[in-house]
């Protein structure tokens, strides 16, 4: 999933399982009648997905007959679950397309996307499409030689602002990608000088990837709405421009850092012209993914 912002004042923003933001808009008492939401392009046609297998599905969304930029959400209800999960959400682009990317899908269940309501606009919910996970044919690659018997939750116990042996790896992995240069889509980047760790963006995104594992949920905005531009100011960060890229179910570094680079959203922010990055990674026993990372790149005022 990734997002990106240039300002306050002027907001961009795109979604691995990838993301958005809104402020939140409250309509007033005796507001006019929401102008209708239509949503096209989604099938209800049964799917079978892999396991730990990215899942791509893309939307047209238009408001009263028109394009309008609005946030979509692939969400998902495990079988025997009366709650909606959030995989992923993203912003239509200029043809009102949403192409919402989950890094996988945990369980077997139901599918749909849903587009939220605004002051002026009505929401809208797509029907439901039945998605089947399918069991694993092989084992892990990398399971761990002595698995504990119950796994702890791991916000690291490095301190703040001090990365771990995975986030050191993912940022040394950045460095390494943008120094030989890749191609993003039909975007081919040449090398790039190399991104500094940032300590205010690595405790920011460790602290999100702890949040999103433990609280359940994936997403560039948080259930109680602050976006990655408010976490990395709280974290103390003073930042003009902005990234993040999050994912999910990657066991390692080098997994994560090729899922990011075979995004091509993702691809661009890896490569983009920035000059800080933090990196957040969480294990968290019994959460949906298991593992959960967090990359904010910024460029200070």
């Amino acid at each position: 999933m990734r997002t990106n912002r240039t300002s306050r004042a002027g907001r961009t923003l795109t979604l691995l399982l990838g993301l958005t933001l809104a402020p939140l808009l409250v309509a007033p008492t005796g507001a006019v009648a929401a102008t209708r939401t239509s949503v096209t392009g989604w099938s209800t046609t049964a799917s079978t997905v892999a396991p730990a297998t990215e899942v791509r599905r893309a939307v047209t969304v238009l408001t009263g007959g028109r394009v309008v930029e609005r946030r979509a959400l692939l969400q998902l209800r495990p079988g025997g679950s009366l709650t909606w999960q959030t995989l992923a959400s993203t912003r239509t682009d200029a043809r009102g397309v949403a192409t919402l990317v989950a890094a996988a899908v945990p369980r077997s269940g139901s599918l749909r996307v849903k587009v939220p309501a605004t002051r002026t606009a009505a929401g809208a919910v797509t029907a439901r499409q039945p998605v089947t996970v399918t069991a694993p044919t092989d084992p892990p690659t990398d399971p761990p030689t002595d698995p504990p018997t119950d796994p702890p939750t791991d916000p690291p116990t490095d301190p703040a602002g001090t990365p771990t042996a995975f986030e050191a790896e993912v940022l040394r992995l950045t460095n390494e990608l943008r120094a030989r240069g890749t191609t993003c889509g039909s975007t081919t980047y040449g090398p790039k000088a190399p991104v500094q760790l940032s300590p205010e963006l690595t405790t920011a995104s460790r602290a999100y990837a702890v949040r999103m594992g433990e609280e359940r949920f994936f997403d560039h905005v948080s259930p109680t709405g602050d976006d990655p531009g408010d976490r990395a100011s709280a974290a103390g960060y003073a930042w003009r421009g902005y990234g993040e890229n999050i994912a999910a179910g990657y066991s390692t570094p080098a997994r994560v850092v090729e899922g990011w680079r075979t995004s091509v959203g993702h691809c661009h922010n890896l490569m983009g012209s920035y000059v800080h990055l933090g990196v957040g990674h969480a294990q968290v026993a019994g959460s949906p993914y298991g593992h959960y990372w967090v990359q904010m790149f910024g460029n200070p005022r």
